[in-house]
């Protein structure tokens, strides 16, 4: 009976070790945040930079081109340009596209093709133009060009 008595005080001792170190926590201080999910990753797990950004590619029509640019202005019988942002760390996967029409008629200065949201990180800018007014056939010009999108910035390609 003696033995009883000695194993109630060992068990009430246990239950209040216990008891203070769920209350207390383990003691590894520090700050410990919880995020919703992992980071955010290209098609092939790669991480991606955090946030998004703008793109605006100016193209220059015949006989528009600045002096300092070294992009060729489209063809005269050009009737559409397709602008296209790839990813270059992901195979060239397409990030966005856009159609701008030329008339033949149309007035001088520069077509602009403007993307939003785009994710930060290197883009690869890609422009045809083409003899068709819906960015088809063969391009009569295609030029590429790479740029580097920051977030929360615009980023201009002449």
């Amino acid at each position: 009976m003696d033995t009883k008595r000695c194993a109630v005080p060992q068990i009430a001792a246990a239950f209040s070790l216990l008891a203070c170190l769920l209350f207390t926590g383990c003691g590894g201080g520090g700050h410990h945040h919880v995020t919703n999910g992992p980071p955010p990753t290209d098609i092939d797990g790669r991480p991606l930079a955090e946030g998004t950004g703008s793109v605006s590619v100016m193209i220059a029509r015949p006989g528009g081109a600045p002096p300092d640019s070294t992009a060729p202005a489209i063809p005269a019988q050009s009737q559409s340009v397709r602008v296209r942002l790839e990813d270059p760390l992901a195979g060239n996967r397409l990030l966005a596209a856009e159609v701008l029409l030329t008339p033949g008629g149309s007035p001088e200065g520069p077509l602009t093709a403007s993307f939003s949201d785009v994710r930060a990180g290197p883009v690869l800018v890609r422009v045809h133009a083409f003899a068709t007014a819906d960015g088809s056939g063969e391009p009569l010009l295609s030029t590429t060009a790479a740029t580097t999108v920051t977030a929360g910035r615009r980023t201009s390609v002449p």
